[in-house]
């Protein structure tokens, strides 16, 4: 390879590099928040909430598992009782 084909490749990638990165700061990059130190156009009023109530959900589940059932399937012959 020749340095004339290496300078060339090497052109080719930084464009495409920088294409790319075009790309992704104008149309995919989330838009930038301008709102830290200016003044709030939009405030919104803070929820007062009571702190005594506790709102959850889930499963409960047993400690721990037993496995009931025969390992070879058949039919019951007898019962002893």
């Amino acid at each position: 390879m020749n340095w004339k084909r290496l300078g060339i490749g090497i052109i080719i990638i930084v464009l495409l590099a920088a294409g790319g990165y075009w790309v992704y700061a104008q149309f995919l990059a989330p838009p930038a928040d301008n709102s830290q130190n200016g003044p709030a156009g939009d405030q919104i009023a803070a929820e007062e909430v009571d702190l005594n109530i506790v709102s959850a959900e889930g499963q409960i589940v047993p400690l721990n598992d037993a496995l009931l059932s025969f390992q070879l399937g058949g039919e019951i012959q007898e019962i002893l009782a």
